[in-house]
């Protein structure tokens, strides 16, 4: 592949590899562009002997995206689905159960944070991001039914524990 064909098919699926990164960060050092640039690098360098560049494109940032989360102690993504959920019961008449579902939201906000980052991710990309168990298994190179099995444990999870904390 030459360096205009490599670069045209990155230009083409560069939308959907930000989309993907924008979801693991909202603030901070680091922005979409930076993780998409540095997997970018990664696979330019390992161009000639890449058969299919999306495949390896998706590994690469999925690889960047998961370093990002392991060195990341304020994952300020989270914050960001609270904020937005924290707008809508802002909309809420009473005031009181406006207050309890914030806090229902920082939660399980906390929660996601103690999941491990395979079940974090499976869960952004399903019950976020609404992808196709196909196409998580695709992404994070697993079988299909582990995805499922890593979804299930990931709710399974959050649910307990909201559970034991009297939240629900």
């Amino acid at each position: 592949m030459t360096d205009r064909e490599f670069n045209r098919h990155i230009e083409k699926i560069r939308p959907r590899l930000l989309s993907f990164a924008s979801s693991f960060i909202s603030v901070g050092a680091a922005t979409p562009e930076d993780m998409v640039q540095d997997a970018v690098l990664k696979v330019w360098n390992q161009r000639q002997r890449v058969e299919n560049i999306d495949a390896m494109m998706t590994v690469a940032l999925r690889n960047v995206c998961l370093d990002y989360l392991r060195l990341r102690k304020n994952r300020s993504e989270d914050k960001i689905a609270l904020a937005q959920c924290s707008n809508l019961s802002s909309s809420a008449s009473n005031p009181q159960k406006a207050l309890e579902y914030r806090e229902q939201v920082r939660q399980v906000g906390r929660i996601l944070q103690q999941l491990p980052p395979d079940q974090q991710l499976v869960l952004r990309l399903r019950d976020v991001m609404g992808y196709e168990f196909d196409e998580i298994a695709r992404i994070l190179d697993m079988a299909e039914g582990n995805a499922r099995v890593l979804l299930c444990r990931a709710r399974k999870a959050v649910r307990e524990e909201m559970i034991n904390t009297k939240r629900i």
